[in-house]
């Protein structure tokens, strides 16, 4: 136990210094050290760092020249070539860096939003009304069913005394609803939401709303 607890914090002991002497700023100071002549360190930008088990490789540029850089994961050992800096792959920006509107990499420009038309709105505006009367009629379909079924299912007893369940006219038209009204409702609230989705950029439509008043609630349709 204590050889497997002493090899596991060397593993985490290597693996953290090798990630520390590849920081940025040690890539920096070893891409100006081996460029050489008056290169500061603060010349040099580095993107594209790829560590690696034992190397790490990364983009390296200095008073306009490229460089392609590689080491071993402590750094020890660096190699650079030059190269041109139109073929070095532009660093990929962070997701709260990415402005509306832009691209990265070779990645397609977002698609721009249009608003549907009169007969695609009156599509999705039939399509919303179908599901929702089909949300609601299905499931107050559904709860009648049930309470169908519970109250057709009585307890009732032979000549000699013995409980056994029968059952009535209600159970029998409980069950027969309950299968298409799952299935209205299951069909009906996918409508419901990808009609309204769809139809948001079509302005508002007749809607049936509850309006309170001191003399109760009435039921108001506004356009």
């Amino acid at each position: 136990m204590k050889k497997a607890i002493f090899i596991l914090w060397t593993i985490t002991a290597s693996l953290l210094a090798s990630a520390q002497a590849s920081s940025q700023e040690n890539l920096r100071r070893a891409t100006a050290r081996e460029i050489g002549g008056n290169t500061r360190t603060a010349d040099v930008v580095v993107t594209n760092i790829k560590r690696k088990m034992t190397s790490v490789t990364w983009n390296a540029q200095a008073n306009g020249v490229c460089y392609e850089c590689d080491a071993d994961d402590m750094v020890r050992s660096v190699h650079i070539v030059k190269v041109d800096c139109a073929l070095v792959p532009a660093e990929p920006k962070k997701k709260a860096e990415v402005s509306a509107g832009s691209t990265i990499g070779n990645t397609n420009p977002p698609a721009s939003t249009s608003v549907p038309d009169a007969g695609q709105c009156g599509k999705y505006r039939r399509m919303k009304t179908i599901g929702v009367a089909l949300s609601v009629g299905g499931g107050a379909t559904l709860l009648a069913s049930v309470i169908l079924l519970a109250l057709g299912t009585r307890t009732s007893y032979d000549y000699l005394g013995y409980p056994y369940r029968s059952r009535t006219g209600a159970y029998t038209a409980g069950a027969v609803l309950i299968v298409p009204a799952t299935l209205a409702a299951g069909a009906g609230v996918p409508l419901w939401v990808i009609g309204a989705k769809k139809s948001k950029g079509c302005g508002s439509s007749p809607a049936l709303s509850a309006v309170s008043s001191p003399s109760g609630v009435s039921l108001a349709l506004q356009f």
